[in-house]
């Protein structure tokens, strides 16, 4: 008889872990608080780029799209290696050494770019704001080389697409609510006044940083007005639930970047125009001005 598997969340996390789950033969149902336009998490706001491992081009041809593209044939791709991943991290660790999800990480990037791609998600180069024309060629720079066809959008669409061939189905307007136990082992969970049982529980629905009040508390209190691209039923995020479920990652900073949003209409701000917000980074003392 089959595992069963429950992933609370439809983004990229999620997702993955759908995918890995199913391959092993478990039935697995998503959970998802939105409804079916706004699904996917923050997934969809991203550019779909992955930071990996790699040799040279030789790496990236069977990830691509379209590798008869004539761009791809003009460009250097250079490498990025797992020696180069390992110092850029470093130095973001204040002399700390790689931790084991950084280890994993760096080696085994390479070989989850190349899952996806097993799965039907194709990628493309980042010419765009990856890479300068020299002489001719295109010439990538940063490590950070290729997105997800249609970027975030696409990865989602994509990985879904995936899911839902294997066997995956996805509940929406599913807001759990809580996490139900058995003599302190996970085996399911709460949506409103319904349980649902599982043999396993992944919570892949967003980390403190989706609340205001978490952030606070991990992050100081100018985080709290920093503004979360989500739906706005999303407040809670994964580490709202009850500490029943097994944490790990770094609580001392998110991922924020500085973003365009164009014709947009901002009712608290009384206006329908274009917008640049600017997001600080945990460094200095305010995250939103």
């Amino acid at each position: 008889m089959s595992k069963s598997v429950i992933v609370v969340g439809t983004g990229n996390a999620a997702l993955c872990a759908a995918l890995a789950a199913l391959e092993s033969g478990a039935g697995v149902t998503l959970l998802e608080k939105a409804d079916k336009s706004l699904s996917g998490g923050n997934t969809k706001y991203t550019a779909g780029a992955m930071r990996f491992a790699y040799d040279g081009a030789d790496d990236l041809l069977p990830l691509l799209r379209n590798p008869e593209d004539p761009r791809v044939k003009r460009a250097d791709f250079g490498s990025y290696t797992t020696e180069k991943f390992a110092n850029d991290l470093l130095g973001f660790n204040d002399g700390r050494p790689l931790s084991e999800e950084q280890e994993a990480l760096v080696h085994q990037s390479g070989a989850t770019l190349r899952w996806l791609a097993s799965h039907g998600v194709k990628f493309e180069p980042i010419y765009s704001r990856q890479s300068f024309e020299k002489d001719g060629r295109h010439v990538f720079w940063g490590g950070l080389t290729l997105a997800a066809e249609n970027e975030g959008v696409g990865l989602f669409d994509m990985e879904l697409a995936a899911v839902e061939r294997l066997g995956g189905t996805v509940r929406y307007n599913s807001a759990v609510t809580g996490l139900v136990t058995d003599a302190g082992r996970v085996c399911g969970v709460q949506i409103g006044q319904e349980r649902l049982l599982a043999d396993a529980v992944i919570l892949a629905c967003g980390g403190f940083e989706a609340n205001g009040a978490l952030r606070v508390k991990h992050m100081g209190e100018n985080w709290e007005a920093a503004k979360a691209p989500r739906d706005p039923r999303k407040s809670l995020g994964a580490l709202g639930l009850r500490p029943a479920a097994k944490t790990t990652g770094e609580h001392l900073c998110a991922h924020c970047t500085r973003t365009f949003c164009a014709n947009i209409s901002c009712a608290r701000l009384r206006i329908n125009r274009s917008l640049r917000s600017w997001t600080f980074y945990p460094l200095q003392s305010h995250p939103c001005r």
